[in-house]
């Protein structure tokens, strides 16, 4: 008897024995599989046009991007200036729309086309230039990013202003209360038009970068008293006529209408905080159109 009770127990132990491993391997199969639950609960939380808690900004993939200065963006903004029309739809759903520099099929086209350019002829094509939407999107990619292949900034155009001062980069004003203009300013039509402001002149009148018909390039507006050949208006002519003369040659009309000035919404970048995505050390906000064109441009 006390032998068979001695063999049971033998027997049980070598069973425990046989068990441990196959116990430890589901332990550690579980804590494995934990972590993939959590990996997967972290990924879903991934943060989207929006900060963390350290301040960084994440594009619509997830994707931070990198702070920058409001000379930057202006600078950007002139790559396409006189050798990209205006294209319907040009920059939307696109690679052009998150694509580090200027596409060669933009100035391509460009040369193609002669004095009597009509892109209604070209609707939809959309990998020939950029609409306005597409122009500011783009701008906003190549200033925010230095790889290709992200998140898009481009939306439609009377809802970029809103849109933008939303995500906490700056604040929005209505058109009605709107009374200046700084440089960086993004401004959105509610009928659908966006433009970016490079300054302001004492006359009150604005000088631009935008794509419109014909395609992206430096305006100026009228003043706010409503001189047409304002000083906006000549520092366009000037700055379009001395550095972009093929298409000054084909497209000389640097105006734009009093709507301009009377009729956006604005968002303007917040400037020295810890969330701003936009900083401005050479104070070009503070400058009057004139001298944030020679900044710009590098004559100053």
């Amino acid at each position: 008897m006390k032998r068979l009770c001695t063999m049971r127990i033998a027997v049980w132990t070598l069973i425990l024995s046989l068990c441990l491993p196959a116990g430890f391997a589901n332990a550690e199969y579980s804590a494995r599989e934990r972590i993939n639950m959590t990996d997967k609960m972290n990924r879903d939380k991934i943060i989207k046009n929006d900060y963390d808690e350290e301040g960084n900004f994440y594009d619509s993939t997830g994707h931070q991007i990198r702070k920058s200065t409001i000379r930057n963006l202006l600078q950007v903004a002139l790559q396409p200036v006189g050798k990209t029309l205006y294209i319907w739809g040009g920059g939307w759903f696109t690679p052009e729309s998150t694509t580090i520099g200027v596409s060669k099929a933009w100035e391509k086209f460009f040369k193609k086309q002669n004095a009597n350019y009509d892109y209604r002829n070209y609707r939809y094509q959309r990998k020939k230039g950029l609409d306005c939407s597409g122009f500011v999107g783009w701008v906003l990619y190549n200033t925010f990013n230095t790889e290709s292949g992200h998140g898009s900034f481009v939306m439609l155009a009377e809802t970029m202003a809103y849109t933008y001062a939303k995500w906490g980069w700056g604040e929005y004003k209505s058109p009605a209360k709107v009374k200046d203009h700084m440089a960086g300013d993004i401004m959105s039509l509610p009928a659908g038009h966006v433009y970016i402001v490079i300054g302001e002149c004492s006359d009150g009148s604005v000088v631009l970068v935008h794509s419109s018909p014909k395609g992206v390039m430096i305006n100026g507006t009228p003043s706010r008293k409503g001189k047409t050949k304002s000083k906006a208006w000549k520092l366009a002519k000037k700055y379009m006529k001395k550095y972009y003369k093929a298409w000054y040659k084909k497209y000389p009309d640097v105006t734009r209408g009093y709507s301009y000035l009377t009729s956006y919404s604005r968002m303007r970048w917040s400037i020295g905080e810890e969330t701003s995505v936009l900083s401005d050390p050479e104070g070009l906000r503070n400058m009057s159109a004139d001298k944030v064109l020679k900044v710009i441009f590098g004559e100053a």
